[in-house]
C-alpha cells in the first residue's frame, strides 16, 4: 500500500471513532392525555417550521416514551408537546445530551420536570432552581394577582378592560377574529 492510502483509511478511522460519543438515554412520564401523545425532542432553536423532521416526533405508549440521543459534544435539547407547540402555549423543558440518563414529567399545566444523571445536567438544574427563586416565583405572584378580578385595574387600563367586557359579553374571542381580504371593497371602488 501506498502513503496515500494509509493516510486517508487512518483519517477514515479517526473520523468515524470520533462521531456519536455521546449517548443520553431520556424516559417520560405523562401525567396527562390533555396534549395528546406526540413529544418533540430537539436542540433548543431548532425552528420547526422549516426543519420539521420526523426524529423530533416521539409517539408516547401507554403515558411513557424513550428517546435516545446520540451526538459528538453536550448540546441543549428541548423536550414539549406537539400540541402545546401548534397552539403556541405550554411548557417546554429543557436539559443537557451527555453521558446520561434523563428522566422526563409532563403535566397538563405546569412546568415539565426533568432529572439528570449526568454533570452538566445537575449544574444546569442549580441554575434553574436559581432562576426559579429569582425570577419565576415573582411572575407567578403577579400572574395569579391579574387573573384575581379586583386586582385587573392594577395592571390593565380601564378602556382595555371594557374593551374585553365587551368582547366577552358578545361572545366573540378577539384572537379567532378574521376578516376575509376578499370581502374588502377597494378605495378605487372596483
Amino acid at each position: 500500500m501506498n502513503k496515500k492510502t494509509i493516510i486517508t483509511i487512518l483519517l477514515a478511522l479517526v473520523t468515524m471513532a470520533g462521531q456519536g460519543q455521546i449517548k443520553c438515554h431520556v424516559e417520560g412520564t405523562l401525567e396527562t392525555e390533555a396534549w395528546g401523545d406526540e413529544i418533540i425532542i430537539c436542540e433548543v432553536g431548532t425552528d420547526l417550521r422549516v426543519v420539521d423532521e420526523p426524529r423530533f416526533h416521539v409517539k408516547a405508549k401507554d403515558g411513557h416514551f424513550t428517546y435516545d440521543i446520540e451526538t459528538d459534544f453536550p448540546r441543549l435539547y428541548e423536550v414539549f408537546f406537539l400540541k402545546q407547540h401548534e397552539t403556541g402555549r405550554g411548557f417546554t423543558g429543557k436539559f443537557i445530551a451527555e453521558n446520561c440518563s434523563v428522566d422526563v414529567t409532563m403535566y397538563k399545566d405546569k412546568r415539565i420536570h426533568i432529572v439528570s444523571n449526568g454533570e452538566e445536567g445537575r449544574k444546569h438544574a442549580v441554575k434553574d432552581s436559581i432562576e426559579d427563586v429569582r425570577f419565576w416565583n415573582p411572575v407567578e405572584v403577579i400572574d395569579n394577582q391579574i387573573d384575581d378580578e379586583s386586582h385587573r385595574a392594577e395592571f390593565y387600563k380601564a378602556d382595555f378592560i371594557s374593551t374585553v367586557s365587551k368582547a366577552r359579553s358578545l361572545n366573540v374571542s378577539i384572537t379567532t377574529c378574521r376578516t376575509n381580504v376578499q370581502d374588502i371593497p377597494t378605495l378605487a371602488g372596483s
